[in-house]
């Protein structure tokens, strides 16, 4: 498979595309009014508790206060609140024992209104909702997550030979300062003690400079570290081996990230490609299509059919229709045949729009139930590569089929109106994702 990151730079946004096999499947855009907020060190204040709904509320800067459930917050809770009451806070004057951390004291006991809480924000906000926030604080690097105030060593799951797993372990442990854990990432497979320790020492500076910032007793709420933008986030998690490339279409940004990939993995800067012309950048990757295709609320199915996504409050609804397909078929085939189209296509407009929470979708009433299974194993294939958490449900006796997925911010179909970045006439007065700084 044929993989390449697209990134458009514009006046007021920047926009970027993963492309599998010459087909969009993912779509970002960022600009001044919808900035990523996630993976953001906010010092925050507590507004309430709620025992009965297992919650806090946190004032973090946002419109909303954030919502910080009593599931979210880390074991190492206690020291965590024992370092921000520090005169110069620095994690070595913590002293953090190792495997994990048993509180004596109920959540609400611990946690008082107006108290202030050092918090990350793990979900932009959605709607109404504010942000999503946890008290388990790490900075994620290339090959690297540095966990502060934990003593444990951790390795992806993804990296599944047995040797190399411990030697990454051993390698990341012997590395690690105390009282700071670590989590080796899914791309560090068969790198070096060089390039470990280099992205280590990269995280510690940025750590540091989140004590410098509490150091100078900030008032919340306040941001103490913002992570990096939405094209640095989603190079620095996703550009691998099996990417062909990234195509740029601004020098400076172009210069930017062949400095980060030549710092990072030099065996692929050669892979980093400015374009040039006149021909707008996604036009020439020929995906433009595709991004417009994201914003209609009907999607042609090539056999005739079509499919009608629709948002709702509660949930998003795909309708599957037969339209103009199925001449000479029978009316059994031809339904099985539009539905196992409109599967690959559904689960790829699902990827490609961000679509999260809860999604229904009515397919085109099917008898034989290993038709149904048929439709049900397609749909869940689709998802195979979606890097979001995805539960697919079998198909109902009604035809109706429930996906529950992992949703990290609004869908792109939210806030904006179009391919170029126009806000959506729903959002355009919502500031909900700006920090007073």
């Amino acid at each position: 498979m044929s993989k390449e990151i697209v990134v458009n730079v514009g006046e007021s946004q920047t926009r970027i595309a993963i492309v599998e096999d010459g087909k969009l499947v993912e779509l970002y855009i960022e600009n001044a009014e919808n900035k990523r907020t996630i993976g953001n060190l906010c010092l925050g204040r507590i507004r309430k508790v709620m025992p009965s709904i297992q919650a806090a509320f946190v004032d973090i800067g946002q419109e909303q206060d954030a919502f910080l459930h009593f599931s979210d917050l880390s074991d190492n809770l206690p020291y965590l609140l024992d370092f921000l009451d520090l005169d110069k806070p620095k994690v070595e004057a913590i002293d953090v024992p190792p495997g994990e951390k048993d509180w004596d004291k109920r959540p609400s006991d611990i946690l008082n209104r107006g108290q202030e809480i050092l918090v990350q924000i793990t979900k932009e906000p959605i709607s109404n909702k504010g942000s999503r926030i946890s008290t388990d604080l790490s900075l994620a690097g290339r090959f690297l997550v540095l966990v502060p105030l934990q003593n444990y060593v951790a390795v992806s799951r993804k990296i599944t030979n047995d040797k190399e797993r411990r030697r990454l372990k051993a390698l990341a442990g012997s590395l690690v300062p105390d009282n700071f854990g670590v989590i080796v990432r899914t791309v560090a497979e068969d790198r070096d003690a060089k390039s470990l320790d280099k992205d280590l020492k990269l995280l510690m500076e940025r750590w540091r400079r989140v004590e410098n910032r509490l150091q100078e007793n900030p008032d919340p709420p306040a941001l103490v570290h913002e992570d990096v933008d939405m094209a640095s986030s989603i190079i620095r998690d996703q550009f691998s081996e099996e990417y062909d490339r990234i195509f740029v279409d601004h020098e400076n940004l172009f210069h930017s990230i062949r400095s980060y990939v030549k710092a990072v993995a030099p065996s692929m800067v050669d892979r980093i490609d400015l374009h040039e012309g006149d021909q707008p950048v996604f036009e020439a990757a020929s995906i433009q299509q595709g991004a417009d295709r994201a914003f209609k609320d009907r999607v042609e199915l090539p056999s005739g059919g079509y499919l009608f996504i629709e948002r709702t409050e509660a949930m998003h609804v795909v309708d599957v229709n037969s339209g103009r397909s199925g001449k000479g078929k029978s009316q059994a085939e031809n339904s099985l045949n539009v539905n196992l189209e409109a599967a690959r296509v559904i689960a790829r407009q699902i990827r490609l729009r961000d679509l999260g929470g809860i999604i229904v979708v009515d397919f085109i009433d099917l008898h034989d139930e290993k038709d149904k299974k048929k439709v049900y194993d397609e749909l869940k294939k689709g998802f195979k590569d979606d890097r979001a958490v995805t539960k697919v449900l079998p198909m109902s006796d009604f035809g109706l089929v429930e996906i529950t997925r992992q949703r990290l911010r609004p869908s792109i179909t939210t806030t904006f109106s179009s391919a170029n970045g126009a806000p959506s006439p729903d959002d355009e007065d919502d500031g909900s994702d700006k920090l007073r700084r």
